[in-house]
């Protein structure tokens, strides 16, 4: 069904080190770490209770804290209590976080977008397709 002598460890390392190369360019422009900038990125508009985001992100939860420290001091994130359970903290974006997550996300599209141009429409609905399915299917291992 597979092709064999594709190396999916080899190719996913490789997308995630330009992905990561993308985000550091994009990141340096509103001095950001890609770990900051990663933690805007995903914080929900509704919040998300910091547990829940070191899993999403895969760090500690006491090295997410000293990123969410440094996102507090430049008032681009606050965090309160939960309010069913007080030793739970929820992350929230604050006005000038929404308006960075926006920046951000428009400039990783921007480029995307630059990329993409060398590739052809009937190669990119697949690519973007296998993509997406790949990432679903990590999320489904990674909840498992």
């Amino acid at each position: 069904m597979y092709n064999t002598t594709m190396n999916h460890a080899e190719i996913m390392t490789s997308l995630h080190i330009n992905y990561i190369f993308l985000l550091k360019n994009i990141s340096n422009k509103y001095f950001l770490t890609i770990p900051q900038s990663l933690c805007i990125l995903s914080v929900s508009s509704t919040g998300i209770n910091q547990t829940e985001l070191s899993k999403k992100l895969s760090i500690d939860l006491s090295t997410l804290s000293r990123n969410l420290d440094k996102l507090i001091a430049k008032n681009l994130i606050d965090k309160s209590s939960d309010i069913n359970d007080k030793r739970t903290y929820i992350i929230h974006l604050t006005s000038s976080g929404n308006a960075l997550y926006q920046n951000l996300i428009d400039g990783l599209n921007d480029e995307f977008l630059h990329i993409i141009q060398n590739i052809s429409i009937d190669d990119y609905e697949p690519i973007l397709n296998y993509v997406s399915i790949m990432n679903w299917e990590i999320e489904k291992f990674k909840h498992s």
